[in-house]
């Protein structure tokens, strides 16, 4: 099986709905999360797992794959901006966090078409409030918040259904469908 263990359900894949910064951004923000998490605590995230969750899925069967991209490529949403201005730490959940100036309506939205039309095709999705947030250092003690001194402008304009692999490791994402943004 190749050091990959099977999700808890047979026949199950772990999914969920993203969107994922561009490569040059996410190098910035491993970057940032390593130097901080060797001079702190914690470990950082590879730069190609580094993504915004918008709906966590869980345990889903392979074979809903097919009807999750047709849901997913029914749903419209705008294009939005993030400013990542640095990091700040959540404490309950031990994670170092890039702190984004705002999130924009259009990003709520998303997610609350996303679920909406995911409930109404019988899917099960957390019943809890929307907390964004990109994480960049897990298992943090504590964490000294880093300010940037030019905030990083991630221009989102797509969404995708990821796939999450868990190893010895640590996880792997793997792309299984990705649609646009309408331009605004």
């Amino acid at each position: 099986m190749n050091g990959i263990t099977k999700p808890s359900k047979q026949g199950a894949v772990r999914l969920f709905f993203a969107i994922q910064p561009p490569g040059e951004i996410q190098t910035a923000l491993n970057k940032i999360a390593k130097n901080a998490a060797s001079a702190q605590s914690g470990w950082s995230l590879k730069s190609e797992n580094i993504h915004l969750t918008l709906i966590f899925l869980g345990d889903v069967e392979a074979d809903k794959i097919d009807r999750l991209r047709g849901i997913a490529a029914n749903i419209t949403g705008q294009s939005f901006s993030l400013t990542i201005q640095g990091t700040t730490y959540w404490k309950k959940n031990h994670i170092v966090m890039a702190k984004v100036e705002h999130y924009p309506a259009e990003l709520f939205e998303l997610v609350n078409h996303l679920k909406t039309a995911l409930v109404a095709a019988g899917f099960v999705c957390e019943n809890r409030k929307y907390k964004p947030h990109i994480t960049l250092i897990r298992k943090a003690v504590a964490h000294q918040s880093i300010q940037l001194e030019k905030p990083i402008q991630w221009d989102v304009n797509d969404w995708l259904l990821m796939q999450s692999c868990l190893s010895e490791q640590g996880a792997r994402y793997s792309e299984l469908g990705r649609w646009p943004l309408n331009l605004n």
